[in-house]
Parts: C-alpha cells; sequence; structure tokens
C-alpha cells in the first residue's frame, strides 16, 4: 500500500485570503496574490485577534462578493511573533481550510519578517518606480479599526512586486520573466519585538528581477545586537516596530533611519506568488507556526532581574 501523502496542487492566483495575527495589531486582505488587495482590514490584535478575526474574514469576503469555498489560498504569516497569536492564526487558517471544501484550500505559510520587509520596500518613499500602494478605494473607520474596499475588483491578478522563491539562491521562472520595474537593489533587516528583552530580526536582498533572497533567517538578538547595515552593500531599509520599545539600547542607525513597519496582509498577498511559484504551498494539516524560541515567558525571578536592569540604564 502507498501511503506517499499527495502532492498539494498548484492553486490559481485570482482570489486569495490573507491574515496576520503575530503582533498586537490584526491585518486582513483579500485579492489577488501577487496584486492589492481588493478588500483590507486592521485593527487591534494580541487578545482582540481571535473575537475579530472570524467577523472581519467573512465581512471581507462578502464585500468581494467571495465564498470561502471559492478561494484559491489562503496566506498567512506563521512567525515567529507572539506565541497566542501564531495559534490563533494556525487554528483559524487551518479551520477555515478544511471546512470550505472537499479536499480543503490550499495553505501558505508565509515569515512575518518577510512581510515586515515587503512593506517597508513597497512603502518607501525612495524607491525608484511606481510604488506599490492599494488601488483608489472607499475608506471608512469600524470600531477603530480600518476597513478598506475597492470600488471595483480588478478581474485578473496584477504582477508587481516579488514573484521568486526567497530562499537563499533560488529564483522561479516566474521571476525570471517578469520585467523590471525600475525599483533599486536593496537589503532589508526587518526586526520585531519578541518581548522577554529580545528581538526577533532577520535579513533579506530585494531586486527587482529575483525579488527577494534571504540573508539570514530569523533568530533572536539582544536589542544592542541588531544587524546593521555594511556601508560597502546596497541600499538599506531598517524596518519593524522595535524602535518605540528599546529606544537608545539600539544601534545608533537603528535609532535615527529605522521605519516603523509591521507584518500586514497586503505584502502577504504580494508574496503570495513568489510561494505558490515555489511550490510552498501545504495542506491545513501542514499549516504551522514559527516560533524561532521556546520559551513563552521569563520566571518571577528573571523579571526582577530584568526590571533592576531597566532602572540602573
Amino acid at each position: 500500500m502507498n501511503t506517499t501523502a499527495a502532492p498539494t496542487p498548484t492553486p490559481g492566483l485570482a482570489r486569495w485570503l490573507a491574515l496576520d495575527t503575530s503582533t498586537d495589531r490584526l491585518s486582513v486582505a483579500v485579492g489577488p496574490a501577487g496584486g492589492p488587495p481588493l478588500a483590507q482590514y486592521e485593527g487591534a490584535g494580541g487578545p482582540e485577534a481571535s473575537r475579530a478575526l472570524l467577523p472581519a474574514i467573512r465581512e471581507l469576503l462578502a464585500r468581494v462578493g467571495w465564498p470561502l469555498a471559492t478561494l484559491d489560498g489562503i496566506a498567512f504569516g506563521r512567525g515567529p511573533g507572539s506565541f497566542t497569536g501564531l495559534r490563533t492564526a494556525c487554528a483559524v487558517v487551518q479551520g477555515l481550510a478544511v471546512a470550505a471544501r472537499p479536499g480543503g484550500i490550499p495553505v501558505l505559510p508565509l515569515d512575518t519578517l518577510l512581510a515586515v520587509a515587503e512593506g517597508a520596500r513597497a512603502d518607501d518613499p525612495d524607491q525608484e518606480g511606481e510604488p506599490h500602494h492599494f488601488p483608489p478605494g472607499a475608506h471608512e473607520t469600524v470600531a477603530g479599526s480600518t476597513l478598506t474596499a475597492s470600488a471595483d475588483p480588478p478581474a485578473a491578478a496584477t504582477r508587481w512586486g516579488p514573484v521568486s522563491d526567497c530562499r537563499p539562491g533560488a529564483t522561479t521562472e516566474a521571476a525570471r520573466t517578469t520585467p523590471a520595474t525600475g525599483i533599486s537593489s536593496r537589503h532589508v533587516v526587518a526586526a520585531l519585538d519578541a518581548r522577554m528583552d529580545e528581538v526577533y530580526a532577520a535579513t533579506y536582498a530585494w531586486d527587482p528581477v529575483g525579488g527577494w533572497r534571504e540573508l539570514s533567517p530569523p533568530r533572536l538578538y539582544p536589542p544592542e545586537a541588531l544587524p546593521t547595515p555594511d556601508p560597502g552593500s546596497p541600499r538599506w531599509l531598517l524596518a519593524g516596530n522595535v524602535v518605540p520599545v528599546y529606544g537608545t539600547r539600539l544601534p545608533l542607525a537603528w535609532q535615527t533611519g529605522a521605519r516603523a513597519a509591521w507584518p500586514r496582509a497586503d505584502a502577504l498577498l504580494r508574496l503570495a506568488a513568489a510561494g505558490v511559484a515555489a511550490r510552498r504551498c501545504v495542506p491545513a494539516a501542514a499549516a504551522q507556526p514559527l516560533y524561532v524560541r521556546d520559551k513563552v515567558a521569563l520566571t518571577v525571578e528573571e523579571q526582577a532581574a530584568l526590571r533592576a536592569q531597566r532602572a540602573a540604564a
């Protein structure tokens, strides 16, 4: 008897759901893989994410007229990030993917730090060429959260942004055949607060033909040891949510030049085309978080020592 699991079929690109609950911000979007969102929700994460996530998904799908069963795939931020947030994302994604239709919906786990890097690149006002912003649409505020929807969803996906495999040295056929947009090459260090006096960070390289390439994988750093630009390398972006938390403890380059950024669902949508091309989609049961750190909380003694260290600083 052959017990080898069947490969996950390559999904289409037209109808995707993307979500991230890895930080204290909740982000959900629907749209084409590789293109801009047709509708997007931004709201409070953390404890609120488990309450707001499913209603936000239902609202966005209703706005674009997509039954859940018609989705081509679901992309989510797999981590690193909040333990509770990552478990929430995995549980919701697995439940939706399995329940939507026989055989399930393909699932695409994406690194949250890569989403931070992509968001910072797309929002960089100094980049050459056309910036990757949302299409014009209606904006309204709902219970402190922003819901954005385009009035006339395009019929087909717009293939912008990264369309290559982001593994070191890998380039997909899609990337090789995508014309350059004029956006210059750059390196991005993406960092997110990991709490417990540590920071998650990873370094990526972007070029307009090959897309994203991982230079150093997600790992934990002391705030003082965050990676900083090499003067001899291409243009750098430093992006994340660490400056308000750690301030002057960070290297000077971070204190003076970092951009505020979080993992956003619109960035996950743009990255989804790369994941599809690289055959990274998995069945729902294989949608697992990337924790990086196994320890959930400090002991009472460690918390006291950390408070004393901060008071002395």
